[in-house]
């Protein structure tokens, strides 16, 4: 995941665009987000959809989110491999600062 890591503690909020990065190549039509484990309050909002890179194992988005405060994005297993294996539920979670 770039351009921070998970759990960072302080995430500038001009930092928009978030890329999530596969070991494989991904089937493009499938993607989803949720909330985490803090609920609705505490969920990053995704602004805008940038979608797959060419070669298919990247994936970014353009997130909302505001200063000091504690972050999470559920990644949902509609993400999935070429050969539809699904992702795992992965959560990012992460803190904003002023």
């Amino acid at each position: 995941m770039a351009p921070f890591e998970n759990g960072a503690q302080s995430v500038s909020t001009s930092t928009s665009v978030v890329t999530l990065r596969f070991s494989q190549k991904m089937d493009t039509r499938y993607y989803s987000f949720g909330k985490g484990p803090l609920g609705i309050e505490s969920m990053a909002r995704v602004k805008r959809l940038l979608g797959f890179s060419e070669d298919a194992k990247s994936f970014s988005f353009e997130l909302e989110v505001k200063p000091n405060q504690r972050c999470q994005l559920m990644i949902g297993s509609s993400f999935r491999n070429e050969n539809g294996d699904r992702l795992k539920p992965y959560l990012i979670d992460f803190k904003t600062i002023d």
